[in-house]
C-alpha cells in the first residue's frame, strides 16, 4: 500500500472486510493508497450470533469504535448486517436492528441484505 500511495496515482478503490479484521493503525495508509470506501461485514448486532456464523472465529471488538476510526481516517463506510441466521432469535436480530440504527444515525452507509437461511425463532 505504501507503494501506491508513493507513486502518487489518484486510485478510487473500495475495500471489503470482516468489521473485526480491521486495524486502525493502517487506515490512513489505505486511504493515502486510494481506498475510499469500506465495506465491513458487521453480520449481526450479537456477538454470539457472529461467533456462530464465523465458527468462533469473529474477535469481539468495539465496532462503533472501528467505524469511528475509518470515517476519521477519511473512507466512508458501508457496514453489511444480516437478519435470519440460523441462531438468530427474536432478540439477537432486534440487537442487530439497534445496531443499524446507531451506526446510521451517526451518517453511515447501511446495506441490509437478508439471510437466505429462516431463523431458529423459538
Amino acid at each position: 500500500m505504501t507503494g501506491i500511495a508513493e507513486y502518487g496515482l489518484k486510485l478510487r478503490i473500495w475495500a471489503y472486510s470482516r468489521v473485526d479484521t480491521v486495524r486502525p493503525k493502517y487506515l490512513e495508509m489505505f486511504q493515502k493508497a486510494g481506498i475510499n470506501k469500506a465495506h465491513m461485514g458487521i453480520e449481526a448486532g450479537s456477538q454470539n450470533v457472529r461467533r456462530e456464523v464465523s465458527k468462533g472465529s469473529f474477535k469481539d471488538v468495539n465496532i462503533r469504535e472501528i467505524v469511528k476510526a475509518t470515517c476519521a481516517s477519511g473512507m466512508n463506510v458501508i457496514s453489511n448486517f444480516n437478519f435470519g441466521f440460523p441462531h438468530d432469535r427474536h432478540e439477537t436480530m432486534a440487537q442487530t436492528g439497534i445496531g443499524t440504527r446507531a451506526l446510521h444515525r451517526n451518517g453511515k452507509h447501511l446495506s441490509l441484505p437478508s439471510s437466505a437461511r429462516k431463523p431458529a425463532l423459538l
